[in-house]
C-alpha cells in the first residue's frame, strides 16, 4: 500500500506547492467494499463542501466513484470534474472520457528489473534509493468544463 500512500503524499505536496493546500480533503475508504463509503464521501464532498473536482487513486475507486456520482445525479464535468490513475480503454467509453494520470509502466518495469539485478549482483550490502518517475496527465473531457473551452 506504499504506492497509495505515495500518491496521497504527492497530491498533498503538489497542492501545497501551488498554494492550494486548503482545498485538500482526503477520504479513506474500505478498498474491499468501497461503494458505500465512496458514495458517502462523495455526497459530503460534492453536496456539502461543494468540491469542484475529485481524484481517485485506483481504478476500483474510480469505478465506485462514477457509480456514486451517477446515483447522486451529478454530471461530469459540469457538476464535478473527475481524475483517475492508470487509465483504461473502458474509461474512454464513458459519456465523459476520464482524465487520468498515466504512469510510464515501461520505465517503472525497467527500474524494477535494474534494482533486482543490482540486488542479486551486490547483495544486501547495496544501498537502494527511491526513484521518482514523472507521470503524465492525460487530459480528457471529465476535467474540462465546457464554459472553459
Amino acid at each position: 500500500m506504499s504506492n497509495i500512500r505515495d500518491r496521497i503524499l504527492g497530491y498533498k505536496e503538489t497542492m501545497n506547492n501551488h498554494a492550494l493546500g486548503e482545498y485538500v480533503n482526503v477520504k479513506s475508504v474500505n478498498i474491499d467494499n468501497p461503494l458505500p463509503e465512496v458514495e458517502k464521501a462523495l455526497d459530503y464532498l460534492v453536496n456539502k463542501k461543494n468540491a469542484e473536482a475529485v481524484i481517485f487513486i485506483t481504478n476500483a475507486l474510480l469505478v465506485a466513484g462514477l457509480r456514486s456520482l451517477n446515483k447522486l445525479n451529478k454530471r461530469i464535468p459540469d457538476d464535478v470534474a473527475v481524475v483517475g490513475f492508470y487509465g483504461s480503454e473502458l474509461f474512454d467509453l464513458y459519456y465523459s472520457p476520464i482524465t487520468y494520470i498515466k504512469q510510464p509502466i515501461d520505465m517503472i518495469t525497467e527500474e524494477a528489473v535494474n534494482t533486482l539485478i543490482d540486488k542479486i549482483k551486490y547483495g544486501e550490502n547495496r544501498k537502494f534509493s527511491k526513484t521518482f518517475i514523472e507521470p503524465e496527465l492525460i487530459v480528457q473531457h471529465s476535467s474540462i468544463k465546457m464554459d472553459n473551452v
